[in-house]
């Protein structure tokens, strides 16, 4: 059900012009609905933190319903042509890898999502508001018809391109500590057939960003988009460093984590 209606609205996420910043924001608080989801649905606790205990049943079904959606999900993203829905169809992946992470019944497994809420909300909140500063000056989504804005817009490429490395989970970002925990925890629980789809999942998200960005910001300039360093341009910098200072400092969110878990 989460799934769905994460679908629902990451599909329809509106662009984040000057007078769309809530509701763009407001996309970006699923991954919070996740979090106080995983606090009280018996489908998808962790015996140690949670108040109901859980049928073993669980450990099988929301497991192995994540890694399918994870799969289908960048199976979207790797054939759709619209920037936005593309980075929504990833969202809806990586949340599949939280899940996963959260309901396999295993400590590391469980620090892993908790960690790939905070490091992967990081860096796809960059990713939409990349997507939201390209549209507002090139006044399309359509990936086909872009290209080479490298050369005109470097702050924005050289950010989107931080914050897809992260969510790739490529070291030393923050989105490489979060997925080597859930695969960790996969491993460890047993759930290898389950762990294989995902380790799929996880290189064809690099696929499917590669292509984005090759197909955005390198190549010969279709579109003439100039670039404005303003507050949205800040913000995805930002962004960028933390998902990168995340990884760097990743001693610190884990402190924390283990005191969730313990």
């Amino acid at each position: 059900m989460v799934t769905i209606m994460t679908s629902a609205r990451m599909l329809n996420v509106p662009a984040f012009g000057k007078m769309d910043w809530k509701k763009g924001l407001l996309s970006m608080l699923d991954l919070t609905q996740t979090f106080s989801l995983m606090r009280w649905s018996p489908m998808v606790l962790f015996p140690p933190v949670a108040t109901f205990s859980i049928d073993t049943l669980w450990h099988v079904a929301v497991p192995l319903l994540a890694a399918i959606s994870a799969i289908v999900a960048a199976a979207g993203a790797l054939i759709d042509t619209d920037f936005k829905r593309i980075i929504a169809y990833s969202t809806i992946s990586q949340i599949g890898f939280i899940f996963f992470g959260l309901a396999i019944g295993n400590s590391v497994g469980f620090a892993g999502g908790l960690l790939y809420i905070l490091m992967h909300g990081l860096a796809k909140a960059g990713l939409f508001l990349c997507a939201g500063i390209v549209e507002q000056k090139t006044h399309t989504k359509d990936i086909t018809k872009l290209g080479g804005l490298i050369k005109t817009m470097p702050l924005t490429a050289a950010s989107f391109l931080f914050c897809a490395v992260s969510v790739m989970g490529i070291p030393p970002f923050g989105g490489f500590f979060s997925k080597y925990l859930v695969f960790m925890g996969g491993v460890q629980s047993g759930h290898m057939l389950m762990t294989s789809l995902l380790l799929v999942c996880a290189f064809l998200t690099i696929i499917y960003l590669f292509r984005l960005y090759k197909m955005i910001f390198l190549g010969e300039m279709k579109i003439e988009a100039k670039e404005n360093f303003g507050v949205m341009v800040f913000s995805v910098m930002l962004l960028a460093a933390l998902s990168l200072a995340g990884g760097i400092f990743v001693s610190y969110p884990m402190r924390f984590i283990e005191a969730i878990v313990k």
